[in-house]
């Protein structure tokens, strides 16, 4: 298996995952216990495909992701603009 294929076969099965997480989310009711165990979860799985996706990369040998804009870059740009 290729990078791209890896990559496609890991995109189908995090958004299924995400989907299926977004699909109870919509069946709870908000601000209940069980509505706020599933934005954790959601916010756990998210890191934990963002770790998934850095390891993908590494196995294909890939530098990691670029970063289009950080935070940090921009209050300091507007800091040497003002």
């Amino acid at each position: 298996m290729d990078y791209e294929e890896a990559l496609d076969a890991f995109i189908k099965r995090i958004t299924a995952e995400r989907d299926e997480i977004f699909r109870q989310i919509k069946l709870v009711e908000p601000w209940t216990e069980a509505s706020g165990n599933l934005m954790r979860e959601l916010d756990t799985m998210q890191k934990k495909h963002d770790r998934e996706f850095q390891e993908l990369r590494a196995k294909y040998h890939l530098p990691p992701p670029k970063v289009v804009s950080s935070l940090k870059n921009e209050v300091n740009n507007h800091k040497a603009t003002n």
